[in-house]
């Protein structure tokens, strides 16, 4: 990936954070509570990373057994899981940000 595009990258993720962090109606009640959804985050994105790392143990052997319809739908729950990854991403950054954590 080029620089640039990196760059316009990090500015797309930026303002999603900054969109998602205005979208959150509610500050965390407390520094638990703010814990304690950053924490629930993370677990979301470990179970999100264990099941991206089963489907490319799939789709490693799909290609080994030249199976191209399960090589298709293993790359495809993959993206969708790195999606969802993504957005687990965004909402723990948007938290911190509310929580104050970062500014």
């Amino acid at each position: 990936m080029e620089a640039v595009e990196t760059e316009k990258l990090n500015e797309l993720i930026k303002n999603a954070i900054d969109f998602e962090t205005k979208a959150i109606t509610k500050q965390p009640g407390s520094e638990y509570e703010a814990y304690a959804y950053i924490k629930e985050q993370i677990e979301e994105a470990f179970d999100d990373i264990t099941l991206i790392n089963e489907d490319l143990i799939f789709m490693w052997n799909t290609v080994k057994g030249n199976s191209d319809k399960a090589y298709k739908s293993s790359v495809e729950h993959i993206r969708l899981l790195a999606h969802k990854l993504i957005t687990d991403g965004i909402m723990i950054a948007a938290v911190t940000n509310k929580a104050g954590i970062e500014k």
